[in-house]
């Protein structure tokens, strides 16, 4: 049966009267494939092609990074794609350029992919152990990411991985959940950097991680917890550096210690008995690079609630969030 389905992909990828060959019949010479007893470069399918002798793809080979570490994550180790692989393709003027699909070393499909001038185009897709479900898929343009990279657990088929690109970068929500659909993993991104929050959970949705970027920088204070929901640290960061107060808490929620840091470097720790600085939260609410946008936010925020409209804290925080995404009021 495996037999027959190899001869059916064969027959699809070359389309009738169309050549194929078998890859122990044929030659490398220039970087084109030849028939071997050809001196016109070959045009058809070419099957049973060994997966070290495709193009190279940096972006196939992060594709096949990240599919092995969400499978680590959930703990399906058995659906790594990791061994030798033979593929079929379709190769035009002795150059691999079409569909290109790939078994493993059971005869069962693991992944499926387009070339074009031996990039990446279109959807790219990796097949789990039987070679019947998809366990992940991106979308290509040109060899780069663009679009999304969705995973997909193997148990139940839900949603693991969610990650949006942009010509070759992260671009738009990167999200992580468990198999049971619990999130735990969110940060947006643009043109490759991190804006706003990042945020971690536990399996079971405890929040464990917040950190807050801007412009793909840690700016702001960064807090942790215990997986029991307790305070663990607290750092503050400011354009990517460590500077201002960072604490730290047992599990128990006893505090461990706090330090002074400045420009990455420690000053001086902070004794019990002495008064802690005090953490102005207006102030660290709103990023320097997000003042001015901030001050927009808020002056449109009274333009339309009237000056003695109450600005809060969590006004300041959401309209500091938005600003690191890039939006600023209506003019």
């Amino acid at each position: 049966m495996k037999y027959l389905t190899v001869i059916a992909i064969t027959l699809s990828l070359a389309g009738c009267g169309d050549d194929v060959l078998d890859w122990r019949n044929a030659s490398v010479s220039g970087g084109k494939i030849y028939a071997s007893s050809e001196n016109t470069p070959f045009s058809g399918a070419v099957t049973n092609i060994p997966g070290d002798k495709l193009p190279p793809s940096e972006a196939f080979s992060s594709l096949l990074v990240t599919h092995n570490k969400v499978m680590e994550r959930i703990k399906v180790q058995a659906q790594f794609v990791r061994g030798t692989f033979v593929c079929d393709s379709v190769v035009e003027d002795g150059y691999i350029s079409g569909t290109t699909t790939c078994r493993d070393a059971a005869n069962n499909k693991r992944f499926v992919f387009n070339l074009k001038g031996g990039k990446l185009q279109g959807t790219a897709e990796i097949y789990d152990l039987t070679g019947s479900k998809v366990l992940t898929r991106g979308e290509y343009t040109d060899g780069k990411s663009n679009g999304t990279i969705e995973i997909f657990g193997p148990q139940n088929g839900k949603l693991v991985g969610k990650y949006s690109n942009k010509d070759g970068k992260a671009d738009g929500e990167q999200s992580s959940w468990n198999e049971s659909g619990t999130m735990i993993y969110h940060v947006n991104a643009k043109d490759g950097a991190y804006v706003g929050n990042m945020e971690a959970w536990t399996e079971d949705g405890v929040k464990v991680l917040e950190v807050p970027y801007v412009d793909g920088l840690r700016d702001g204070i960064v807090k942790s917890w215990h997986p029991n929901g307790k305070p663990e640290q607290s750092i503050t960061f400011v354009k990517g550096r460590q500077n201002g107060l960072s604490e730290s808490w047992r599990a128990d929620g006893s505090k461990s210690g706090a330090s002074i840091f400045e420009n990455d470097r420690f000053v001086r720790h902070v004794r019990e008995e002495e008064e802690a600085p005090v953490v102005d939260e207006w102030a660290a609410a709103v990023s320097s690079a997000n003042q001015q946008c901030v001050d927009e936010w808020t002056a449109y925020f009274r333009k339309s609630q009237g000056d003695d409209a109450p600005v809060t804290l969590e006004h300041m925080k959401d309209w500091n969030s938005m600003c690191s995404s890039g939006d600023h009021p209506p003019t």
